[in-house]
């Protein structure tokens, strides 16, 4: 075992073996962390001699003074089954023929829709390129409604004003409608302004530090260049026009009777009819022959 485990810094384990005296242990366990106990190896003359097996310890003999045993259980009666459910009184079927009328659908409630109508002018893009792009003005609506603090429900009517040519340091004004709908009427007026407040405070406040800005050039790499005229677009916005609409669902009309078609002779019928008024003709003939 000379030199067996030197160096091993990483082993620290008890072994506990046990070898005889003539087993070279020379730095077995050197530089180990577990070389101050020899990593649990005992070194000793003849080894370690086993030792004897346990014997089993006797069991003491029973003795009958012990208490008697229990007689055997009684089994008790069985028990009677569930007596079966009751059946159910059947209900009687539905005298009348036809079924009852479907109940007519519950109206559309009153909502008011609000309209605020303003726009952002951009810095560096071509008016013609941002109408024609549906990308561009998907990520323009979404800056909107993403800055407006939640007013809008959506923004519609975005149209860029220019023509075909970027000129340099002039401004493209992009127009929207920012769409907020309420269900109800009550104060629609005080409704549509308070929404117009909430939409124009928080998009100032977007354009002035930088947010609305961040937001578009995140929603689309086309804006990358693209700069906001602030003053411009913050004077907009404190000009936006509202519009507020009600609209109230007309009245659902009462549902009429299915008419009953009056009913009709029968072919048959008729035959038979005019076959008794023929017999009724030829008895009169054969009476007034007979007097002659």
């Amino acid at each position: 075992m000379a030199e067996m485990f030197e160096d091993a810094l990483a082993f620290d384990q008890d072994l506990g073996w046990c070898v005889d005296e003539d087993v070279d242990m020379d730095e077995a366990f050197d530089n180990t962390p577990c070389a101050s106990t020899s990593c649990g190896v005992k070194h000793v003359a003849g080894g370690c001699a086993p030792t004897p097996a346990p014997t089993p310890k006797p069991t003491p003999t029973p003795t009958a003074s012990g208490p008697s045993p229990t007689p055997r259980p009684t089994h008790p009666p069985p028990t009677r089954g569930p007596s079966p459910a009751p059946t159910l009184r059947p209900t009687p079927a539905p005298t009348t023929s036809n079924p009852s009328p479907a109940p007519t659908p519950a109206p559309t409630p009153a909502r008011t829709m609000v309209k605020v109508a303003s726009s952002v002018t951009l810095e560096g893009i071509v008016a013609t390129d941002f109408n024609a792009d549906e990308g561009m003005k998907a990520a323009f609506a979404q800056s909107i409604l993403d800055n407006a603090g939640g007013a809008f429900d959506e923004v519609i009517d975005i149209e860029a004003a220019g023509g075909r040519r970027r000129l340099a340091g002039a401004g493209v004004g992009v127009s929207y409608t920012g769409v907020a709908r309420v269900v109800g009427t009550n104060d629609a007026a005080s409704v549509g302004a308070d929404l117009l407040v909430q939409a124009s405070d928080a998009l100032t406040a977007a354009v002035g530090d930088g947010t609305f800005l961040t937001t578009l050039q995140a929603a689309d790499t086309a804006f990358a260049a693209v700069t906001v005229d602030v003053a411009a677009t913050q004077t907009a916005i404190a000009d936006a026009a509202l519009e507020v609409i009600v609209t109230t669902p007309g009245p659902t009309a009462s549902p009429t009777p299915r008419p009953t078609v009056a009913p009709t002779a029968s072919r048959g019928s008729d035959t038979v009819d005019a076959a008794n008024r023929l017999s009724g003709v030829s008895a009169a003939l054969l009476v007034l022959a007979l007097a002659a």
